[in-house]
């Protein structure tokens, strides 16, 4: 499979994700059983911005064709993914939030070993030409 298609499909959902935490953000964490104050909707919120800034990142990163113009992209989705699956399976763990979480946990570790593999193994990718273009 390649990259492009892993790109696409995360922006969509994280634009989904970042448009709910943005203008909507108390909804948003009440499906997750969770309940905020003024100062819990400003994060949401900013963590709404970040995410979209991702999205958009990935959006613009799925026409790369050569891995080593990816892989700056790959890594941080991979580090970005696996961390929100450690901190959201630490928190249920210790009894935040509803089974909404283990649906969001299960994306977050589907897209870590994606761009786990893309980031590492890279097949699928072209390999760089180095030969200079015709000007």
């Amino acid at each position: 499979m390649k990259a492009r298609y892993f790109l696409i499909v995360d922006a969509l959902i994280l634009l989904l994700f970042a448009l709910g935490y943005l203008l909507t953000p108390q909804w948003v964490l009440a499906q997750f059983d969770i309940t905020v104050n003024d100062g819990g909707v400003m994060m949401a919120q900013l963590f709404g911005a970040a995410i979209l800034g991702i999205a958009v990142l990935n959006w613009l990163s799925r026409e790369v064709h050569y891995f080593e113009e990816l892989r700056p992209v790959a890594l941080g989705n991979f580090v970005g993914h696996g961390l929100v699956f450690v901190v959201l399976l630490l928190q249920k763990l210790n009894g935040v939030g509803n089974a909404y979480c283990w649906f969001v946990m299960a994306f977050a570790l589907f897209f870590t070993l994606a761009f786990g593999y893309f980031s590492f193994v890279h097949i699928g990718m072209e390999k760089h030409d180095v030969t200079p273009k015709p000007a």
